[in-house]
């Protein structure tokens, strides 16, 4: 049969008509939208006829879900059913002709069946989702088209800031779908942030209008572990809401300031309490400490926080906690802006706690905010001069050059990854798509495209309505056209992907 090798540059390109429907699904020379973009497509002739009864077999580590929900919607009658003999679709572990990242998979599909290897369970859940994207973009209603998909990430961490500080028992359900759709999005870390709504123990928080119970918490992780994704929960340190809520707020409180008083030896067993509540139930591999915007705040304000050098005062407060950390194998992670300035041309911040990281301990990761369209390597550079190794960005998600340029810079200077940030301008469940910021949406496309695809590849400015394709990746196809001017998002033109 003859081949011929794609590689694909970029996400997709798209075509806009003006105010009338926009269509998601549409294909060229029968291969489908993918999202992200995949590295290297090597079509073949022919093509490989759904069954109505898929069977499958795979790891029982993994879940077979996304494929059920995409073939049950998308083939008439379609079912599948794990088996271990006669599948038409395997899964398989090997370290054989795959890529070397353990994300990365390679997906074959013949006239006999359809293949996924990889050396992870986590690459086979990743061509998975591939695959469930080309079911449901196909061209053919009857078949998918013959060809070998290569695909790796290039970011290993890939983000998003989830905001539940007020999130309520009766939306658990609803977030956990909301988790599912950006793990399709192949996205492998959740940094959430709770607050009192968190379950603690004995905690007298009084403001709260609902507690989320321990069951619920293991919901979220539950549906995490489905999609591969680490959870990080996300405190704010030194900042008010830990215990803004707290009965004894007020005596708390640092005059009129944002902050609680570090002075006061009440609100270190508070913190600690929560802190060491929070790891032993979610277990995690890292903890936001935050401590970002902490002189914006109101750092320091009591008369004996002030006489006190305020590096001493911070240290004696994380150390514990940082303590707490250690004893259960969790890495910390802060923010950047107090320590290390904000990125050129902004100077230090010069309060007094500049040189705390080193002190704190250079195992600490640091988290960049990067919120500018074009952010460059200096902060990185200024990062690293101080003997930092762990780096990762932030993005705002409002600016989608940033989310498109941000996950470049990580790749170029090392980085992690990237947490792309809404910071609670959307709802929890993400409902009401339409109400919505016009680009928070697409930016999430973009975000997902960008951190799969980090190199400096070259893209194209077109008129993509992200929003639409955001709510097809989350509830399934749009019911109706987008109405409004659509965002213009920073994307790649590849050879067989379009809208219209």
């Amino acid at each position: 049969m003859l081949k011929k090798i794609f590689l694909l540059s970029a996400l997709f390109g798209a075509v806009c008509l003006f105010a009338d429907a926009i269509s998601i699904g549409h294909s060229r020379n029968g291969f489908p939208l993918i999202v992200p973009q995949i590295k290297k497509l090597e079509a073949a002739d022919g093509g490989f006829s759904l069954p109505e009864k898929l069977i499958v077999t795979a790891p029982e580590t993994l879940g077979l879900a996304p494929l059920v929900k995409h073939y049950s919607e998308t083939v008439m009658g379609g079912s599948v059913e794990r088996a271990d003999t006669s599948a038409l679709c395997r899964f398989v572990l090997t370290t054989k002709d795959v890529p070397k990242s353990p994300e990365g998979y390679t997906l074959a599909i013949t006239p006999n069946g359809i293949s996924v290897k990889a050396r992870d369970v986590r690459g086979l859940y990743y061509g998975m989702q591939t695959l469930c994207m080309m079911l449901r973009h196909r061209a053919d209603a009857k078949a998918l088209k013959c060809c070998t998909i290569t695909d790796w990430p290039d970011l290993r961490m890939r983000g998003l800031f989830l905001h539940l500080s007020k999130a309520m028992p009766n939306q658990i359900d609803r977030i956990c779908h909301v988790i599912d759709a950006f793990g399709s999005l192949k996205l492998n870390t959740l940094l959430i942030h709770f607050t009192d709504n968190f379950p603690y123990e004995g905690l007298p928080f009084t403001k709260r209008d609902a507690t989320l119970s321990r069951a619920d918490i293991e919901k979220l992780l539950t549906a995490a572990r489905r999609n591969h994704m680490e959870v990080i929960p996300a405190f704010s340190l030194v900042k008010s809401w830990p215990i803004k809520n707290h009965r004894d707020w007020p005596k708390f409180q640092e005059g009129k300031s944002g902050t609680y008083c570090l002075s006061d030896p009440e609100v270190q067993v508070l913190i600690e309490k929560m802190v060491r509540e929070v790891a032993d139930l979610i277990k995690p591999r890292h903890i936001h400490l935050g401590l970002d915007e902490i002189e914006q705040a109101g750092f320091p304000q009591c008369p004996k926080c002030k006489a006190a050098d305020r590096e001493r005062l911070l240290l004696a407060h994380l150390r514990p906690i940082k303590k707490i950390l250690a004893e259960r194998g969790i890495t910390p992670i802060i923010y950047q802006d107090q320590f290390f300035g904000f990125g050129e041309p902004q100077p230090q911040q010069g309060i007094g706690i500049e040189k705390f990281p080193e002190k704190f301990g250079r195992d600490t990761v640091i988290d960049s905010w990067e919120y500018g369209p074009n952010p460059t390597t200096w902060l990185a550079k200024a990062i690293r001069g101080r003997g930092f190794r762990n780096l990762r960005y932030m993005s705002f998600g409002i600016d989608i050059d940033n989310a498109q340029n941000l996950p470049k810079l990580a790749y170029k200077v090392g980085a992690q990854g990237v947490t792309n940030a809404y910071w609670g301008m959307l709802p929890i469940t993400f409902d009401g798509i339409w109400g919505g910021c016009r680009t928070l949406y697409p930016s999430f496309i973009a975000h997902s495209n960008y951190c799969w695809n980090s190199r400096d590849i070259a893209f194209a400015r077109l008129p993509l309505d992200g929003g639409l394709l955001f709510q097809e990746v989350l509830d399934g196809t749009p019911e109706r056209a987008f109405r409004g001017t659509a965002s213009p998002v920073a994307l790649g033109e590849v050879f067989n992907q379009y809208f219209s």
